[in-house]
Protein backbone atom coordinates (compact mmCIF):
# COMPACT_ATOMS: atom_id res chain seq x y z
CA UNK A 1 0.00 0.00 0.00
CA UNK A 2 0.96 3.35 -0.57
CA UNK A 3 0.08 6.27 2.22
CA UNK A 4 -0.70 9.28 -0.13
CA UNK A 5 -0.26 11.88 2.79
CA UNK A 6 3.29 11.26 2.91
CA UNK A 7 4.38 8.93 -0.03
CA UNK A 8 5.31 5.91 2.19
CA UNK A 9 4.49 2.19 0.69
CA UNK A 10 3.90 0.22 3.57
CA UNK A 11 2.87 -3.64 4.19
CA UNK A 12 0.16 -3.84 6.96
CA UNK A 13 -0.05 -7.27 8.62
CA UNK A 14 -2.79 -8.31 11.24
CA UNK A 15 -4.81 -6.79 14.18
CA UNK A 16 -4.04 -5.21 17.36
CA UNK A 17 -1.09 -3.54 18.44
CA UNK A 18 0.54 -1.15 16.24
CA UNK A 19 4.52 -2.61 15.41
CA UNK A 20 6.34 -0.90 13.28
CA UNK A 21 9.62 -1.43 11.61
CA UNK A 22 12.10 0.45 9.73
CA UNK A 23 15.03 -1.29 8.05
CA UNK A 24 18.70 -0.57 7.28
CA UNK A 25 19.75 1.98 4.95
CA UNK A 26 20.03 0.58 1.11
CA UNK A 27 17.50 -2.65 1.99
CA UNK A 28 13.44 -2.40 2.25
CA UNK A 29 10.50 -3.71 4.00
CA UNK A 30 11.69 -7.29 3.21
CA UNK A 31 14.56 -7.60 5.13
CA UNK A 32 12.22 -6.93 8.06
CA UNK A 33 9.69 -8.87 6.96
CA UNK A 34 11.63 -12.07 6.55
CA UNK A 35 12.45 -11.65 10.11
CA UNK A 36 9.78 -10.68 12.19
CA UNK A 37 6.84 -12.74 10.51
CA UNK A 38 8.77 -15.76 11.37
CA UNK A 39 8.96 -14.45 15.19
CA UNK A 40 5.61 -12.37 15.63
CA UNK A 41 3.41 -14.92 15.10
CA UNK A 42 0.43 -13.95 17.28
CA UNK A 43 -2.69 -12.22 15.66
CA UNK A 44 -2.53 -9.71 18.82
CA UNK A 45 -0.21 -7.20 16.04
CA UNK A 46 -1.12 -4.84 13.32
CA UNK A 47 2.00 -4.94 11.68
CA UNK A 48 3.54 -2.34 9.68
CA UNK A 49 6.62 -2.78 7.20
CA UNK A 50 7.70 0.37 5.66
CA UNK A 51 9.57 1.55 2.93
CA UNK A 52 11.62 4.06 4.04
CA UNK A 53 11.81 7.06 1.23
CA UNK A 54 13.93 6.31 -1.55
CA UNK A 55 14.11 2.52 -0.60
CA UNK A 56 11.71 -0.62 -1.92
CA UNK A 57 8.78 0.92 -3.43
CA UNK A 58 8.69 4.52 -1.13
CA UNK A 59 10.14 6.15 -4.59
CA UNK A 60 9.17 9.56 -3.75
CA UNK A 61 11.82 11.62 -2.39
CA UNK A 62 10.29 14.73 -2.34
CA UNK A 63 10.39 16.74 0.87
CA UNK A 64 13.17 14.86 1.97
CA UNK A 65 16.72 16.47 2.58
CA UNK A 66 17.89 15.02 5.66
CA UNK A 67 17.12 12.48 8.13
CA UNK A 68 15.21 15.13 10.14
CA UNK A 69 12.60 14.99 7.27
CA UNK A 70 12.65 10.96 7.50
CA UNK A 71 11.59 11.17 11.22
CA UNK A 72 9.01 14.11 10.15
CA UNK A 73 7.50 11.96 8.13
CA UNK A 74 7.12 8.67 9.95
CA UNK A 75 6.55 10.77 12.84
CA UNK A 76 2.95 11.86 10.89
CA UNK A 77 2.59 8.12 9.32
CA UNK A 78 3.01 6.50 12.85
CA UNK A 79 0.51 9.01 14.40
CA UNK A 80 -2.12 8.85 11.68
CA UNK A 81 -1.96 5.01 11.91
CA UNK A 82 -1.73 4.19 15.15
CA UNK A 83 -5.05 6.64 15.86
CA UNK A 84 -4.34 7.25 19.65
CA UNK A 85 -2.73 4.03 20.62
CA UNK A 86 0.65 3.22 22.01
CA UNK A 87 3.03 1.41 19.78
CA UNK A 88 6.05 -0.45 19.25
CA UNK A 89 9.32 0.37 17.18
CA UNK A 90 11.65 -1.83 15.79
CA UNK A 91 14.68 -0.76 13.73
CA UNK A 92 17.59 -2.65 11.91
CA UNK A 93 20.92 -0.02 11.78
CA UNK A 94 19.69 3.41 10.22
CA UNK A 95 16.22 2.11 10.68
CA UNK A 96 17.14 1.73 15.06
CA UNK A 97 18.64 5.38 14.46
CA UNK A 98 14.92 6.39 13.64
CA UNK A 99 13.60 4.64 15.94
CA UNK A 100 15.56 6.14 18.96
CA UNK A 101 14.63 9.55 17.90
CA UNK A 102 11.02 8.88 17.44
CA UNK A 103 10.95 7.05 20.41
CA UNK A 104 12.29 10.87 22.54
CA UNK A 105 9.05 12.62 20.04
CA UNK A 106 6.01 10.14 19.83
CA UNK A 107 4.88 10.02 23.38
CA UNK A 108 2.53 6.88 21.58
CA UNK A 109 5.96 4.96 21.77
CA UNK A 110 5.97 2.24 24.74
CA UNK A 111 9.31 0.13 23.35
CA UNK A 112 12.00 -0.12 20.95
CA UNK A 113 13.67 -2.93 20.00
CA UNK A 114 16.60 -2.52 17.87
CA UNK A 115 19.26 -4.47 16.06
CA UNK A 116 22.67 -3.13 15.21
CA UNK A 117 21.36 0.62 15.11
CA UNK A 118 23.31 3.92 14.27
CA UNK A 119 24.15 5.52 17.42
CA UNK A 120 27.61 7.57 15.44
CA UNK A 121 25.89 8.55 11.61
CA UNK A 122 29.48 10.04 10.44
CA UNK A 123 31.21 6.82 9.84
CA UNK A 124 34.57 8.11 10.41
CA UNK A 125 33.73 8.51 14.18
CA UNK A 126 32.63 4.94 14.75
CA UNK A 127 34.47 2.39 16.66
CA UNK A 128 33.72 -0.75 14.44
CA UNK A 129 34.64 -4.08 15.49
CA UNK A 130 37.15 -6.46 13.30
CA UNK A 131 34.82 -8.69 10.83
CA UNK A 132 35.36 -12.20 10.06
CA UNK A 133 33.79 -15.08 8.38
CA UNK A 134 32.96 -18.40 10.34
CA UNK A 135 32.71 -21.40 7.01
CA UNK A 136 29.58 -23.47 8.68
CA UNK A 137 28.50 -25.50 5.52
CA UNK A 138 29.99 -26.18 2.25
CA UNK A 139 29.23 -23.59 -0.09
CA UNK A 140 29.32 -24.61 -4.04
CA UNK A 141 28.66 -20.99 -5.22
CA UNK A 142 29.56 -19.18 -8.56
CA UNK A 143 31.35 -15.87 -7.19
CA UNK A 144 29.70 -12.76 -7.84
CA UNK A 145 29.70 -9.19 -6.59
CA UNK A 146 26.50 -10.02 -4.46
CA UNK A 147 28.53 -13.00 -2.77
CA UNK A 148 31.66 -10.70 -2.52
CA UNK A 149 29.05 -8.64 -0.68
CA UNK A 150 26.87 -11.12 1.70
CA UNK A 151 30.97 -12.76 2.41
CA UNK A 152 31.88 -8.99 3.86
CA UNK A 153 29.28 -8.62 6.01
CA UNK A 154 27.88 -11.76 7.32
CA UNK A 155 30.28 -13.63 9.95
CA UNK A 156 28.32 -17.56 9.08
CA UNK A 157 28.95 -18.72 5.90
CA UNK A 158 26.66 -21.08 4.79
CA UNK A 159 23.96 -22.21 2.26
CA UNK A 160 21.13 -21.30 4.77
CA UNK A 161 22.97 -17.66 5.57
CA UNK A 162 23.31 -17.10 1.90
CA UNK A 163 20.01 -18.01 0.73
CA UNK A 164 18.61 -16.13 3.45
CA UNK A 165 20.55 -12.94 2.19
CA UNK A 166 19.81 -13.43 -1.08
CA UNK A 167 15.98 -13.31 -0.27
CA UNK A 168 16.28 -10.69 2.09
CA UNK A 169 19.22 -8.31 1.37
CA UNK A 170 19.16 -8.24 -1.94
CA UNK A 171 15.57 -6.72 -3.13
CA UNK A 172 16.23 -3.60 -1.53
CA UNK A 173 20.05 -2.94 -2.56
CA UNK A 174 17.85 -3.42 -6.40
CA UNK A 175 15.99 -0.69 -5.78
CA UNK A 176 17.95 1.51 -3.62
CA UNK A 177 18.37 5.28 -4.44
CA UNK A 178 22.18 5.25 -4.49
CA UNK A 179 22.55 8.73 -5.34
CA UNK A 180 20.09 10.76 -3.53
CA UNK A 181 21.55 9.08 -0.19
CA UNK A 182 24.69 9.21 -1.24
CA UNK A 183 24.54 12.82 -1.58
CA UNK A 184 22.54 13.21 2.01
CA UNK A 185 25.62 11.44 3.26
CA UNK A 186 27.59 13.24 1.90
CA UNK A 187 26.44 16.92 3.15
CA UNK A 188 26.30 16.00 6.24
CA UNK A 189 22.38 15.58 6.91
CA UNK A 190 22.56 11.88 7.26
CA UNK A 191 23.15 12.52 10.92
CA UNK A 192 20.32 14.20 13.57
CA UNK A 193 21.46 17.68 15.04
CA UNK A 194 20.85 15.94 18.60
CA UNK A 195 21.97 13.25 17.68
CA UNK A 196 24.61 12.90 20.91
CA UNK A 197 21.78 14.00 22.95
CA UNK A 198 19.25 10.88 21.96
CA UNK A 199 20.47 8.44 25.08
CA UNK A 200 19.68 11.34 27.59
CA UNK A 201 16.49 12.49 26.04
CA UNK A 202 15.27 8.53 26.34
CA UNK A 203 16.59 8.65 29.83
CA UNK A 204 13.44 10.95 30.44
CA UNK A 205 11.42 8.56 28.57
CA UNK A 206 9.20 5.79 30.11
CA UNK A 207 10.67 3.59 27.21
CA UNK A 208 11.73 -0.30 27.04
CA UNK A 209 14.35 -0.38 25.03
CA UNK A 210 15.80 -4.04 23.97
CA UNK A 211 19.15 -3.20 21.84
CA UNK A 212 21.00 -6.51 20.03
CA UNK A 213 24.54 -5.71 18.29
CA UNK A 214 27.18 -8.02 16.56
CA UNK A 215 30.63 -8.56 18.54
CA UNK A 216 31.54 -8.35 15.00
CA UNK A 217 29.75 -5.86 13.19
CA UNK A 218 32.23 -3.63 10.75
CA UNK A 219 29.69 -1.22 10.17
CA UNK A 220 28.39 0.38 13.28
CA UNK A 221 30.30 -1.17 15.76
CA UNK A 222 28.87 -2.38 19.24
CA UNK A 223 31.10 -0.48 21.79
CA UNK A 224 29.47 3.01 20.95
CA UNK A 225 26.27 1.92 21.43
CA UNK A 226 27.19 -0.29 24.97
CA UNK A 227 28.57 3.24 26.10
CA UNK A 228 25.82 5.18 24.78
CA UNK A 229 22.55 3.18 26.00
CA UNK A 230 24.04 1.15 28.99
CA UNK A 231 22.79 3.64 31.77
CA UNK A 232 19.77 4.87 29.62
CA UNK A 233 16.65 3.30 32.26
CA UNK A 234 14.57 0.78 30.88
CA UNK A 235 17.29 -0.22 28.35
CA UNK A 236 18.37 -3.21 27.83
CA UNK A 237 21.54 -4.06 25.41
CA UNK A 238 22.91 -7.49 24.49
CA UNK A 239 26.23 -8.13 22.62
CA UNK A 240 25.76 -10.90 20.13
CA UNK A 241 29.13 -13.53 19.51
CA UNK A 242 29.39 -14.62 15.80
CA UNK A 243 27.23 -11.92 14.46
CA UNK A 244 27.78 -8.91 12.49
CA UNK A 245 25.71 -6.25 11.23
CA UNK A 246 23.39 -8.51 9.46
CA UNK A 247 22.93 -10.02 13.10
CA UNK A 248 19.43 -11.34 12.39
CA UNK A 249 20.64 -13.34 9.34
CA UNK A 250 23.88 -14.40 11.79
CA UNK A 251 22.15 -14.90 14.34
CA UNK A 252 18.34 -15.49 14.34
CA UNK A 253 17.49 -17.31 17.71
CA UNK A 254 19.34 -14.85 19.36
CA UNK A 255 16.78 -11.96 17.57
CA UNK A 256 13.82 -14.16 18.34
CA UNK A 257 14.84 -14.52 22.02
CA UNK A 258 15.32 -10.76 22.93
CA UNK A 259 11.86 -10.35 21.48
CA UNK A 260 9.80 -12.56 23.61
CA UNK A 261 12.24 -11.30 26.26
CA UNK A 262 11.49 -7.76 25.54
CA UNK A 263 7.50 -8.31 25.11
CA UNK A 264 7.37 -9.41 28.64
CA UNK A 265 9.13 -6.52 30.03
CA UNK A 266 7.27 -3.68 27.75
CA UNK A 267 3.88 -5.15 28.56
Amino acid sequence: MLDTNSQLSYQRIGTGQPVYFLHGLALDSHSMSAVYERILKSNSYEKYYIDLPGMGSSRSVEGIHSSVDVVNRLADFIKSTSRGRSVVLVGHSYGGYLCYELACQLRCVKGVFATCPVIIADERKRRVASHKNIITGEMNVEKSTSFTDYVSINVLINPETWRQYQHSILPGLRSFNRPFWDEIQQTGRYALPDEAEIPHRLNDRNVQIHTLLGHMDNVVGYEDQVKMLRYVAGSCVDVVEHAGHNLPIDAFGAVESAWHHFKRMAG
